[in-house]
């Protein structure tokens, strides 16, 4: 695989907190950004592949989406 070099800005802390991390699991800094951005691809994949939550959430309530939102409505104070 071709690797490529790439800068970005980053706050110092963070700098800080991710050497100390490499140095406690004797890596290198740029192992680790290297890692967690394969780890957020990975995730973004992931989450691309989830079915939509809310989708068929109706299909098995014998009362229809609007009807519901109707029923609840009417429970509301009229002003």
């Amino acid at each position: 695989m071709q690797m490529q070099t790439v800068s970005f800005r980053i706050d110092a802390s963070k700098v800080h907190e991710l050497d100390m991390l490499a140095q406690t699991q004797s890596l290198r800094r740029t192992d680790l950004i290297v890692a967690a951005v394969d780890a957020y691809i990975l995730s973004i994949r992931d989450r691309s592949k989830e079915p939509v939550k809310g989708f068929g959430l109706w299909k098995d309530t014998p009362e229809d989406g609007l009807e519901y939102q109707e029923r609840l409505r009417s429970e509301w104070e009229r002003l």
